[in-house]
């Protein structure tokens, strides 16, 4: 099924800042807006105004407030878009597609061997002409920029292969972020987990391999190298009897 790859419109930082928030909140009202990103009433009228003529935010009903006045409800529009995950385990794939809002919207599970079936499976579940803004790839390896100098992809031959084949299902087109499996673990955890109020933590991952998600001040700490939290390749025990220097 064919998908939209257009950029997502130019928006002044108002209506990006109401968008945001729609994204966050799911629906609400011009006041709860104006709440919520610190804006004045006329400024959030204008943003919702910019965002419905650019059909990414639409009226979706009414709410009563506490003084009988009614207000209009707003929640992400028609072209607001998807975005597609796509987690390469070590023995399934999982691709899910969601709305901006994080309503589901497509899922497909397959092998390993077979990740590139499971992509297009779940492209073909989105709804027909939803513009697909971005991709992330999770993969339990180190991520770097490729050889070439384009973009980035696993650093070594663990998820290297099945991410090519992989990629060959992907839309042309529509951006790709590739992200290490742990870290992004540990931001759900931010976002909607154990970590919730807590911007600086680690999340201990323990299963096929054992991977460390660093985050500091609500960002993942990736280190030089991309390595930092990959516990699996720190050398044990020390050559030489040496002891590790700091």
């Amino acid at each position: 099924m064919e998908h939209d790859v257009e950029a997502a419109p130019r928006l002044s930082e108002s209506a990006s800042a109401v968008f945001a928030v729609l994204a966050r909140a799911g629906s609400a009202t011009r006041p709860q807006l104006a709440s919520l990103a610190g804006l004045s009433k006329p400024t959030v009228s204008a943003a919702v105004a910019e965002l419905e003529s650019a059909r990414l935010a639409a009226a979706s009903g009414t709410a009563s407030s506490g003084t009988g006045r009614t207000a209009a409800v707003y929640r992400l529009g028609p072209d607001a878009g998807a975005v597609l995950a796509v987690d390469l385990g070590p023995d399934l794939t999982r691709v899910r597609g969601c709305a901006l809002d994080g309503t589901p919207l497509a899922e497909a599970t397959g092998s390993r061997a077979d990740a590139a079936g499971a992509v297009r499976e779940a492209l073909h579940a989105l709804p027909a002409g939803t513009p697909l803004r971005t991709i992330v790839v999770a993969v339990g390896d180190v991520t770097a920029r490729a050889a070439d100098g384009g973009g980035m992809r696993p650093a070594t031959a663990k998820a290297g292969p099945v991410f090519d084949a992989m990629a060959v299902a992907l839309p042309p087109g529509v951006p790709v972020h590739l992200e290490n499996n742990v870290n992004c673990a540990a931001l759900a955890e931010l976002h909607e987990g154990a970590a919730r109020g807590r911007d600086t933590f680690g999340y201990l991952r323990v299963g096929v391999g054992v991977g460390l998600g660093i985050v500091v001040d609500g960002r993942v700490l990736r280190g030089a190298n991309g390595a930092a939290g990959e516990l699996a390749r720190l050398p044990y025990p020390w050559d030489d009897g040496r002891e590790p220097q700091r």
